[in-house]
């Protein structure tokens, strides 16, 4: 019988004295929804645990930084899970410059096809772009990255784009202009 009731006093005693495990949830969330992806996924884990959460764009997006319980821009990170936490991965669409040159006279007027104007455009924007000789000028073509007599000529923007844009002086073979003077009237 003691050695029943010994049992049992250490038995309640190891019992009293297991300590249980504290479990914090982690939360994870992107941002636009098809921006990319960030692991590992909602899931428990003990306090105390230090979590490396990683950000995986999707191609044609960038990694801008995180929000919520934890903020920053470093890509991955670690987090200690002190305390249930909410972080949201904040994806962007990729941005290329179109670069625009001209040689000669005229100008270039720009015409977003999808989305409005700037000049970063996100990725795959379709952008028109429209030669406008000056006054007794003419439109030869577009060269750089693109080569191409159009006019209009669109281009799709998914990457960096330079472009030049070159005019001529208008010629008319076989004509001479003379000077208009005031003896001419």
């Amino acid at each position: 019988m003691f050695k029943n009731i010994l049992f049992l006093f250490f038995s309640l005693l190891f019992l009293a004295c297991s300590k249980e495990i504290i479990q914090q949830k982690l939360t994870v969330d992107v941002t636009p929804i098809r921006g990319g992806a960030v692991s590992p996924l909602t899931n428990a884990f003990e306090k105390g645990t230090i979590v490396s959460l990683v950000a995986t764009p999707a191609p044609e997006y960038i990694f801008k930084q995180w929000q919520g319980s934890f903020t920053g821009t470093v890509n991955p990170t670690t987090i200690t899970m002190d305390t249930d936490k909410e972080v949201t991965g904040v994806f962007e669409k990729r941005q290329y410059p179109l670069t625009l040159t001209i040689e000669g006279n005229g100008t270039v007027k720009e015409e977003i096809e999808a989305v409005a104007p700037q000049s970063l455009y996100p990725h795959n924007t379709l952008v028109r772009i429209t030669a406008q000789p000056d006054l007794n000028n003419v439109f030869v073509g577009w060269s750089g990255d693109l080569i191409s007599p159009a006019n209009p000529f669109e281009v799709v923007d998914d990457k960096p784009v330079n472009l030049k844009a070159t005019f001529k002086p208008l010629v008319f073979p076989g004509y001479k202009v003379q000077p208009f003077t005031k003896s001419d009237e």
